[in-house]
């Protein structure tokens, strides 16, 4: 359980090596990677108390994607569909964590020369602008249809103010966009993941990297899941 507080020494300690791990790693240019596993945490959403559950990828695999890449990486969540729908623990599983597992294969870098860049920047921005178009049109669809809503949508303060029970068109909008916009991000995620997997070899990723550590301060796994600080 988490506890508001002040952080004990033992743990200050702890959080200090791991930022000193962390600007070690990024001085000395090694490529950090986190293997590509599933969802290990299925339970209800923190801001409800039922179901149906929700599931969150919170354990991971760090390995150094200059000399290693993931050859086989265990099934999580998206291979336990009893656990996706009851949580965890369960009568199946007595952990509220499915445990994770990779095995890895020697990459030894290589180098990729200046058209094979040019070709990886240009799909990356084909890729990047068509992923704005989606959430532009998202976005004036969403805008469209609660304009014709009968009454508005309120949010922050104005929500809080509001004594009144929204609606049910308030109501369905407001679940109905929540849902769309959730499936937008996970398409985008999913086809940022294409991109990278298409990618040959060590050189080419790091590559990648290069190029979003330079002009959107962010990993290539940060990028996949949506992390971006442009």
């Amino acid at each position: 359980m988490f506890r508001w507080g002040p952080v004990p020494s033992a743990r200050v300690s702890v959080l200090q090596h791991l930022s000193g791990a962390a600007i070690f790693f990024s001085s000395s240019f090694l490529r950090v990677g986190v293997a590509r596993t599933g969802a290990t945490r299925a339970a209800w959403p923190f801001d409800r108390q039922g179901p149906p559950c929700e599931t969150w990828r919170l354990d991971h695999i760090l390995f150094t994607r200059r000399t290693l890449r993931p050859k086989i990486v265990w099934s999580a969540l998206e291979s336990d569909p009893l656990a996706c729908r009851v949580g965890l623990p369960n009568a199946h599983c007595p952990s509220d964590h499915l445990p994770v597992g990779a095995s890895f294969e020697f990459a030894p870098p290589t180098a990729i020369d200046e058209p094979k860049r040019a070709d990886i920047a240009a799909r990356l921005k084909q890729l990047e602008a068509a992923q704005v178009e989606q959430v532009n049109r998202l976005h004036k669809a969403l805008c469209d249809e609660e304009a014709q809503l009968s009454s508005p949508v309120l949010t922050g303060k104005d929500r809080k103010k509001s004594r009144e029970q929204p609606p049910a068109e308030v109501m369905e909008f407001i679940r109905g966009k929540r849902q769309r916009q959730k499936a937008l991000k996970l398409l985008q995620q999913s086809e940022r993941e294409k991109f990278v997997r298409s990618l040959e070899g060590e050189a080419e990723q790091d590559m990648l990297d290069d190029v979003l550590r330079a002009t959107r301060n962010v990993q290539i796994d940060e990028w996949i899941d949506g992390h971006v600080n442009a």
